[in-house]
């Protein structure tokens, strides 16, 4: 059964790959670009930044991020994240609606958050696509 579900999440995957996303910052922020090992750091919590980074509550997105940017499954996420608290090493990044995340990007100049380009908030400028990047 474990592997009929793996079949069909890596078959999902691919058809929905077209899909692109994107991670933004305000415009005139602080932030003109981001490379994928830069995102990793900061959404695994292993660089000290002031940037502060939004999580979307949205499965299917959160999903996809982790999938193609980072390269993680969301229950390894899920475990690297547990394992990171327990032992008093850090936080996971907010999670957010996308409306919300949209809100909070447009007002401050150190956050940053993904969503699908097609819902890219106004005001905000794009630090990362999944389709002019090399996947990892």
């Amino acid at each position: 059964m474990k592997a009929i579900k793996k079949i069909l999440l890596l078959l999902y995957c691919f058809s929905a790959s077209a899909e692109e996303i994107v991670v933004v910052a305000r415009q005139g922020g602080v932030l003109t670009e981001i490379s994928r090992k830069q995102l990793s750091n900061l959404y695994l919590g292993k660089a000290k930044s002031e940037l502060v980074v939004y999580d979307q509550k949205d499965r299917l997105l959160r999903e996809r991020f982790y999938h193609e940017v980072l390269g993680l499954s969301l229950p390894r996420v899920r475990a690297y994240w547990s394992k990171r608290v327990f032992t008093g090493r850090g936080r996971p990044p907010t999670m957010l609606q996308a409306d919300e995340a949209a809100k909070t990007i447009q007002n401050q100049s150190v956050a940053i958050a993904y969503f699908f380009a097609d819902q890219q908030p106004e005001e905000t400028v794009v630090l990362f696509s999944t389709h002019k990047q090399e996947r990892p």
